[in-house]
């Protein structure tokens, strides 16, 4: 078996026992800085960590660290240290330690061979679906903690590796793996060094994320501290001075009323409140600080578009949850309709929404002043044709609500749908649009999009599958004659009177539209499928009018994809208002939610997706009527 880096040679410590004293600690000291590098070259992975442990814990789970001789030691430590840092309940992070608490003081040899103790200890522990467990190892191949890993993963929990080795067997064993290479030690195989610091930096940077994450912070102040000593109680004065501007008596007068609760006697202070209203303020904002004194943007209004060739909806509502107020204009494709035209009937709904805002349901506005509607938090458009003029669309939007502009996204009208909070299971996902316009886009597993159609209705002949298409395909096989306005809203708004008419004059004619219609979206499903190099089981996601209108296009569509031997989960989504509201949600919101949150408004979903014309294209030359 070959040994791991850590057991290596130092080719700076090889006369190490020769060395004066001073310079043998000034090698010691200077070994460190590739400990450093090594845990800055792996922050993208700890910060990845924090927000898949963060969620756990904000379900109500634990985190668990699994660890044996130095790495257990250091994640005991790190456990330990929580409670007294951040208030955290001392069950939320816990240690799980091979040879028990008796080798926090004294090495138990052996302990860390035994792959079932560290099983068994797992199953002790009750670790379930919501919990989280890190097991860390230097060598990346400790027994105890692939154990350990194995059991917890097994019980459904979020099972991750902490090694300072590459490709380690416990990275391969784990969901997600954090690698922190340091190579060998100055004293060859003596891991409490190097590998010992970068195993604490990256705990230290781990477990004070969550806490932020889960809001037991405000900026750089331990607002959780526990006033339980003088030198605590000291603290908090100190920081209830920072936060309130009380001082002197009137700080620990305030203090000793909310109980010894710091952020309690906060809330009271800045917001005028008893310490129980406050406590219920705190309570509904799920113990957060910040958004308990009307400081944090989930306090504020969002405004959501979806926005396409026939019709705009806007969803205007609280960061927070809750149902939202909605209005619909006209058309908002920013090809065909143009900037100026796009953006008017944007304000227009907007203006519709927010005057219905103050009929909004909002728990919260006993407890104090709520949002202003006319300047929304974040502003989130979806919408089609977003490649001609989305940074233009953009910069108007926050320039006409005087809000920064990072604020402020726009984004194809594909994005609106793929962010529908919608039981998905699997990997695969196809977003599939069929309005005035058409195009399908598939998410692939590094969540990169490619695209299919959606050249937009400005074309000749208009998408494949579209209702612009279909129309053009009538008027072509039957000669009906088309309206004096060209426009694509107004051509695609004659298709359900013309399918009407279709079925009772030509049967025959209709039943070949849907079928050549059925034909055009699978190919546009196939193509993007293809390109993301996805599962034949996956998610389809429809939208637009003319596809959810017609449950014969559905089905008819359903049977060309399996004569390919695919298995699409079918999933009409009839309001993609719904996931540009996620999206907007998650700008305004910490990566993990509070209990109080709406389900499915809880996280951040990641960086901004890419624009419109970074989307790959899956395929070119789709077939034409």
């Amino acid at each position: 078996m070959q040994e791991p880096a850590t057991e290596g040679r130092h080719p700076a410590a090889r006369d190490l026992d020769f060395l004066p004293t001073r310079e043998l600690v000034r090698r010691l000291v200077s070994a460190e800085r590739e400990t450093l590098a090594a845990v800055e070259a792996a922050a993208p992975r700890i910060a990845a960590a924090v927000d898949r442990i963060a969620a756990r814990l904000a379900r109500g789970g634990r985190l668990f660290y699994a660890g044996a001789g130095t790495s257990g030691r250091l994640g005991a430590l790190d456990a330990a240290e929580c409670p007294p840092t951040f208030g955290s309940a001392a069950e939320q992070v816990q240690a799980l330690l091979a040879g028990g608490p008796a080798a926090l003081l004294r090495a138990v040899e052996g302990a860390e061979d035994d792959r079932e103790a560290g099983a068994a200890a797992v199953r002790a522990a009750s670790i379930g679906p919501n919990d989280a467990l890190l097991a860390i190892a230097a060598s990346g191949r400790t027994p105890f903690c692939l154990g350990a890993l194995e059991a917890a993963r097994a019980a459904g929990a979020l099972g991750l590796a902490l090694s300072c080795v590459a490709d380690a067997p416990l990275a391969e064993a784990a969901e997600f793996a954090i690698e922190l290479p340091v190579g060998p030690e100055l004293l060859s195989g003596s891991t409490r060094l190097k590998a010992g610091t970068a195993t604490k930096i990256a705990l230290n940077a781990l477990s004070t994320g969550v806490m932020v994450r889960l809001g037991r912070t405000y900026g750089d102040l331990m607002v959780d501290v526990q006033a339980s000593n003088r030198k605590l109680r000291g603290r908090a004065l100190r920081l209830l001075t920072t936060l309130s501007g009380l001082e002197g008596e009137a700080a620990a007068a305030a203090l000793a009323a909310a109980g010894g609760e710091l952020k309690t006697a906060v809330v009271a202070a800045r917001l005028g409140l008893s310490p129980d209203r406050a406590r219920q303020r705190l309570a509904l904002h799920g113990g957060r600080l910040r958004p308990a004194l009307g400081e944090h943007l989930e306090d504020g209004g969002i405004l959501a578009f979806d926005a396409g060739g026939s019709r705009i909806r806007a969803a205007y509502g609280l960061a927070r949850g809750g149902l939202p107020a909605l209005a619909q204009g006209g058309p908002g494709n920013l090809r065909s309709e143009g900037l100026e035209a796009s953006l008017a009937r944007l304000l227009e709904c907007a203006a519709w929404a927010q005057r219905t805002a103050p009929a909004i349901e909002d728990p919260f506005r006993s407890l104090g002043p709520g949002p202003d509607p006319a300047r929304p938090a974040a502003i989130v458009c979806c919408i089609a044709g977003a490649s001609a003029g989305g940074e233009a669309l953009e910069a108007a939007l926050a320039a006409r609500f005087g809000i920064p502009r990072e604020r402020v996204w726009v984004l194809p009208d594909f994005e609106a749908l793929l962010a529908q909070q919608v039981p998905v299971e699997g990997p695969g996902r196809v977003g599939l649009i069929a309005g005035t316009g058409s195009i399908a886009v598939a998410v692939d597993a590094a969540g990169r999009r490619w695209r299919a159609g959606g050249q937009g209705p400005g074309t000749a002949q208009g998408d494949p599958g579209s209702a612009l298409w279909a129309v053009l395909w009538i008027a072509e096989r039957l000669g009906w004659p088309l309206p004096a306005d060209p426009s694509p809203a107004a051509r695609a708004a004659l298709l359900p009177a013309w399918l009407a008419r279709l079925e009772s004059e030509a049967p025959d004619a209709q039943r070949a539209l849907l079928a050549d219609a059925a034909e055009a979206l699978a190919n546009l499903v196939r193509a993007a499928h293809r390109a993301a190099a996805l599962p034949a089981d996956f998610a389809l996601l429809t939208s637009g009018g003319f596809l959810l209108s017609r449950p014969d296009l559905a089905a008819a569509l359903q049977q060309q994809l399996r004569q390919d031997g695919l298995t699409p989960r079918s999933i009409p989504c009839p309001e993609p208002w719904r996931g540009a509201l996620h999206i907007a949600r998650s700008l305004t919101l910490p990566a993990v939610s509070g209990p109080t949150l709406a389900p499915g408004a809880v996280a951040r979903p990641g960086p901004r997706p890419p624009p419109a014309a970074a989307v790959a294209a899956a395929t070119d030359g789709l077939p034409r009527p």
